[in-house]
């Protein structure tokens, strides 16, 4: 048994001979690298130490080269630390710079366009709808606006007759459904103070900028609405819908109605008086104006002459007014003869006179001379004498339409005989006057 045991101890010491014989080998392969300790080794070599109490020289020289070198090992590490295992990447940049540096630029430009592209949208601000504000106060449009991430701005204050005092009656951007703005995007709001009361004046008859004014000054809006007038100057207030003096609301509107004269061309009114119709008419029509023709009689005028027109010359009138022209018209002019028998209308005899002459008894004849006046209306239109015995005094008259005949016999004795007749100038074919 004590062989056996022998033996098998001088093999487990070979064993440990030939496993420090391959330690030795491959730290010296290493050159210098890490050497792990093994307990396991250190474990063995004490219960050997305890089993055989001795080595042999071949061990002890082993071991201790085995010691030796793991002493090299451990400051091998030690110096490992110090000294680090030099880097492949910068190896390769040393020996390849352009490369690298074209290889950085683009990394670099690469990543910059990342980091612009990651902040943009982080940073960007989003569409948000915008409220409708109309109606709140300044805290609820405030709080309103503060929800959407929106800012508030007022913008001022005014009087309004629909929106109570301290509440918002307008909003820029005006409200709309589904119309969206930037977060952080400004809203501005008007607020109300309410209605205020005031007096509207009296514009009408001022000039249309006057009106304005007046209105303004009493805190209220003119609306202009435009008339044609043939009796109001263009420019002027005609009038105003709005009574004055009447109570309203101020920032009411007021609407005046203002003229722009009559809205057509005006032309000077030419004088037609004694020219022919058909002249008249003409220069008439030649002003735009509207020719009305009427027709009278003057037998003092030229049959065809106009005796008068409705507007004086030198008037300014509208184009297009009516003009109405009398125009002279004498009925047709007939040739009545006529007769008379002086001796019977006046009566005419022949008598003698006898005259106490000395030894003388003489006859004596009366004077027979006498004058016819013949007149047509007022108008004397022959005269001649004649002979108070003359029966058959014959002449011819020229006349249109009716008249009345006149005709007037006097003699050298003061006598005088005056004879009248109506006469239809276009039928009567004799105008005879007897006793």
């Amino acid at each position: 048994m004590l062989i056996i045991n022998n033996n098998n101890n001088a093999k487990k010491k070979k064993c440990k001979i030939v496993i420090w014989k391959n330690q030795i080998n491959n730290i010296n392969e290493r050159n210098g690298k890490k050497v792990k300790e093994d307990k396991k080794t250190e474990k063995l070599s004490k219960e050997e130490k305890k089993t055989t109490g001795k080595l042999s020289k071949e061990e002890k020289k082993a071991k201790k080269a085995a010691e030796k070198l793991d002493k090299k090992a451990k400051k091998n590490k030690a110096d490992n630390k110090k000294e680090k295992k030099p880097n492949k990447f910068i190896e390769f940049v040393k020996e390849h710079k352009v490369a690298s540096a074209i290889i950085g630029l683009i990394l670099l430009f690469v990543i910059t366009i990342g980091l612009t592209i990651g902040i943009s949208n982080a940073t960007r601000p989003k569409d948000v709808e915008i409220p409708n504000l109309v109606g709140m106060t300044e805290a609820d449009a405030k709080a309103e606006l503060a929800k959407y991430k929106l800012v508030y701005e007022k913008s001022g204050e005014d009087y309004n007759s629909e929106v109570e005092a301290g509440k918002v009656f307008e909003q820029n951007p005006v409200y709309s459904d589904n119309y969206k703005v930037k977060e952080k995007s400004t809203v501005s709001v008007k607020i109300s103070k309410g209605t205020e009361q005031t007096t509207v004046p009296k514009v009408a008859g001022m000039k249309y900028e006057e009106a304005v004014a007046a209105l303004e000054k009493n805190k209220l809006k003119a609306e202009k609405i435009e008339e044609t007038s043939k009796t109001i100057k263009e420019g002027i207030v005609i009038s105003q819908e709005t009574d004055a003096n009447t109570t309203a609301n101020a920032g009411d509107t007021v609407k005046i109605h203002v003229s722009i004269g009559t809205g057509v061309n005006q032309v000077v009114m030419p004088n037609v008086l004694g020219k022919t119709e058909a002249d008249a008419k003409s220069a008439l029509e030649a002003k735009n104006l509207v020719v009305n023709i009427e027709y009278g009689e003057d037998t003092n005028k030229e049959n065809g002459e106009v005796l008068k027109q409705t507007i004086k010359s030198g008037e300014n009138i509208d184009e297009g007014t009516e003009v109405t022209i009398t125009v002279n018209k004498l009925a047709v002019v007939n040739k009545v003869p006529l007769k008379i028998n002086v001796k019977e209308i006046t009566g005419y005899k022949e008598t003698t006179v006898n005259e106490n002459t000395t030894n003388t008894n003489d006859s004596m004849v009366k004077s027979k001379k006498a004058y016819i006046s013949i007149s047509v209306g007022d108008k004397e239109i022959f005269s001649t004498d004649t002979q108070l015995d003359n029966e058959n005094f014959n002449t011819t008259i020229e006349y249109s339409g009716k008249a009345q005949v006149t005709i007037v016999i006097t003699d050298e004795n003061n006598g005088k005989w005056t004879r009248t007749q109506y006469v239809d100038f276009s039928k009567d074919t004799i105008i005879e006057f007897k006793k």
